[in-house]
C-alpha cells in the first residue's frame, strides 16, 4: 500500500500544469516583517511570506529549494499558456537584501528548440557539478522522457542519453528523482523506489540502491537516503552499489511516524567535515557516527516547518551553517510556498 501512495504523490506532482501571465522582472518584498524568534540555540526566520499567494492554481513547482553558484537559495517552477499549451519556465531567488525576485529563466528559449512535440518539464535538480539537470516527460506518442544538462553562466543546453529513459510499459518504472554524483554519473529514482545511477557518456548502469528509500537528500559530495525497508538513514556509496548506514531508526522513536501508515518527516543535511545534522518534527539533532546516536539541538516545541501545511520536500546546509526546510501546499488559490531559515548558534 505504501508504494503506491508513494507513486500516486509523484504522479499527481508531474501531471498537475498551469499558467500564469506576469512576467515582470523585480524583487518581491514582503508587506509584512519577516518572523523572527529567538531562542537560546536557533534563530527561525519565515522568508517566503512574501511569495505566499504569488503562484496561481495552475503553476507547477519543479525543483526543490536550491543553492546558485552565488549562494542564494533557489527554486523552479513551470506555468502553461492554456490557449497554446506552451509551457515558460521562471526560477525564484533570495535575497536577504531584496527579497525575492522572479524572473524567466535566459535558457527556457534555448531548450525549448530541442523539445519533441508534447514534452512536458518534470523536474530540475542540481548536480554536484553546479550545472542544472531538467528531466522533461514526453506524453505526445508514449511515455518516454529527456533529461539535459543545463549551463546556466553560458545557458549551453545538453541532452543527457540514459538507457533507462525510454518507453516505459508501467508506471511504476517512470523516473521520479534526479541527482548527480561528483563523479558525474547521473542517479535516478523511480516511482517504485529503486534507485540506479547511470555513466552519462554510455548511458548505461553503472550501480544500484534497491533500499526502497522514500525519500532521497544531497550531502556536500554524497547522497543521502531515508531508508524504510531496513529501517536506516544511509549513505549511498558508487563502490559496488554499497550503502553504509550512518543511523538506525528502530530504536529512535523520536524518528518515526505517531500515525500508522504516513510518511517518515525527516530531513537529512551535512555539516563542514561530514557531521550530519537530522530535522524531525521533534527538532535538530546532531548525530555521533561513533555512537549512531544524536543530541537535540532544537525543542520539540519550537520548529515551524513541519508544522506547516503541506509536504516538506527538501531541506539543505547554507554555507555558512544555516538549515533551510522548504514545503508546498496546494490550496484553491494555488500553490502556498513556505521557506523557513534555521540559523544554528546565532542569537
Amino acid at each position: 500500500m505504501n508504494r503506491y501512495i508513494f507513486l500516486l504523490m509523484f504522479i499527481i506532482l508531474f501531471l498537475v500544469s498551469g499558467c500564469s501571465e506576469e512576467k515582470e522582472v523585480k524583487p518581491i518584498k514582503s508587506k509584512e516583517p519577516i518572523s523572527v524568534d529567538k531562542k537560546s540555540d536557533f534563530v527561525e526566520r519565515d522568508i517566503s511570506q512574501s511569495i505566499r499567494s504569488e503562484l496561481s492554481v495552475m503553476d507547477v513547482v519543479v525543483s526543490n529549494c536550491l543553492l546558485d553558484v552565488k549562494g542564494k537559495y533557489v527554486f523552479y517552477y513551470k506555468t502553461i499558456n492554456e490557449e497554446n499549451l506552451k509551457e515558460t519556465f521562471y526560477k525564484y531567488s533570495y535575497d536577504k537584501s531584496e527579497g525575492w525576485r522572479k524572473e524567466e529563466v535566459p535558457w527556457g528559449n534555448v531548450i525549448k528548440g530541442k523539445l519533441a512535440k508534447g514534452a512536458s518539464l518534470s523536474f530540475i535538480c542540481c548536480g554536484f557539478d553546479m550545472k542544472l539537470y531538467a528531466l522533461f516527460q514526453n506524453n505526445a506518442d508514449s511515455l518516454t522522457f529527456d533529461l539535459y544538462k543545463i549551463n546556466e553562466e553560458t545557458n549551453e543546453v545538453d541532452k543527457v542519453p540514459l538507457s533507462c529513459l525510454g518507453k516505459k510499459d508501467d508506471m511504476e518504472s517512470i523516473p521520479v528523482y534526479v541527482g548527480v554524483f561528483e563523479s558525474g554519473n547521473v542517479l535516478i529514482q523511480k516511482a517504485n523506489g529503486d534507485v540506479e545511477w547511470y555513466d552519462p557518456s554510455s548511458g548505461e548502469q553503472e550501480g544500484f540502491y534497491n533500499g526502497m528509500p522514500h525519500k532521497l537528500f544531497m550531502g556536500r559530495d554524497q547522497f543521502y537516503a531515508v531508508d524504510n525497508m531496513n529501517s536506516q538513514i544511509v549513505k549511498i556509496s558508487e563502490d559496488g552499489g554499497k550503502a553504509v548506514e550512518i543511523f538506525s531508526l528502530e530504536e529512535e522513536a523520536l524518528l518515526r511516524s505517531d500515525s500508522v501508515g504516513t510518511e517518515l518527516q525527516i530531513e537529512v543535511f551535512e555539516k563542514e567535515e561530514e557531521e550530519i545534522l537530522i530535522m524531525t518534527p521533534s527538532g535538530i539533532y546532531e548525530l555521533d557516527e561513533a555512537t549512531k546516536r544524536k543530541e537535540k539541538l532544537i525543542s520539540a516545541s519550537e520548529g515551524k516547518a513541519f508544522s506547516s501545511a503541506g509536504d516538506n520536500i527538501m531541506g539543505l546546509l547554507e554555507k555558512d551553517g544555516n538549515v533551510v526546510l522548504m514545503s508546498q501546499e496546494a490550496v484553491e488559490e494555488g500553490i502556498k510556498m513556505y521557506v523557513f531559515e534555521y540559523a544554528l548558534g546565532k542569537q
